[in-house]
């Protein structure tokens, strides 16, 4: 009796461990009903979900036709660049107040971003649709190519449709296709007004490497990683949390956060344009900083 009664616990203990393992890895592996495996942006659009840089919805669709408004293309920037999320004392754009969901995400991603300028003010027109210009502009500033020279002559020999991307993209645009961050269309058309679709938007920052992806780095003894780059922004967030943006040859730009051992001189002294010798631990806090 003693070992009937055992082989039965056995057999619970085994049946239990078998579902808790097996729900684990039903939970981490992302898969859409409207997403079949021969889905043209299948692999961007389950990367994309399985790093947090995107999610489904609760009825297990993708929606991956579905258009992406600017206040949800915000938080993916947001999700794929690292960017801090503060709570922001005031409002760059008069149309997306505190009470906002997207405040929070579009103010951490403004640098990014394009908005409408008025006589009266900034407007960000949060939940019209997002374009395929909107996201050339993204792409350029997160990849840091915002300070390269183009040359606008080029468009109109590009893009039969190049009168109609806005003047003041046009130089994203045209780098953002001289860099095959975003592709034309064979019809010679950028369609720079189209919207952008959810399943557009997951190829697109996939194959930018925007997402937090695996790097291969050079590992120190000490257990911490050395690198160098460009400092691109600073900022002071919630418990008074520093961070730098720093742009790293061959990586995707991110922000890291300065330890405790990095004195607020140090900090300050990481202005935008340095150029600066860091080394960061495995959560990417930053354990030293120098400027070169």
């Amino acid at each position: 009796m003693k070992f009937f009664k055992r082989g039965i616990l056995l057999t619970t203990l085994i049946c239990l461990i078998f579902t808790l393992f097996y729900s684990n890895v039903s939970a981490n592996s992302a898969s859409f009903s409207d997403v079949p495996q021969g889905f043209w942006a299948y692999d961007a659009i389950m990367k994309m979900v399985n790093q947090n840089v995107l999610s489904g919805y609760p009825d297990g669709t993708f929606r991956p036709d579905s258009p992406v408004t600017r206040a949800e293309f915000a938080k993916m920037m947001v999700n794929a660049l690292g960017l801090p999320v503060t709570t922001p004392q005031g409002t760059t754009f008069k149309d997306v107040g505190l009470s906002e969901w997207s405040i929070n995400y579009v103010e951490a991603a403004k640098n990014y971003l394009t908005g409408y300028k008025t006589a009266d003010g900034f407007y960000f027109k949060p939940y019209e649709n997002a374009s395929r210009e909107d996201m050339a502009c993204a792409l350029v500033l997160a990849k840091g190519y915002g300070n390269s020279e183009a040359d606008l002559s080029k468009l109109q020999r590009i893009f039969s449709d190049h009168q109609e991307i806005s003047p003041a993209l046009q130089k994203y645009v045209l780098i953002s296709f001289e860099k095959s961050l975003i592709k034309g269309y064979s019809n010679g058309t950028f369609k720079p007004k189209g919207t952008l679709t959810r399943g557009e938007a997951a190829s697109l920052l996939y194959n930018a490497s925007l997402s937090k992806k695996e790097e291969k780095v050079p590992m120190l003894n000490e257990g911490s990683t050395k690198l160098s780059g460009v400092v691109t922004f600073t900022a002071i967030g919630d418990n008074n949390e520093r961070r730098l943006w720093i742009d790293v040859e061959g990586m995707p730009k991110r922000s890291y956060a300065c330890s405790s051992q990095i004195p607020d001189s140090a900090f300050n002294a990481a202005r935008e344009g340095a150029k600066v010798e860091f080394a960061i631990d495995k959560d990417n806090n930053i354990l030293s900083l120098n400027i070169i």
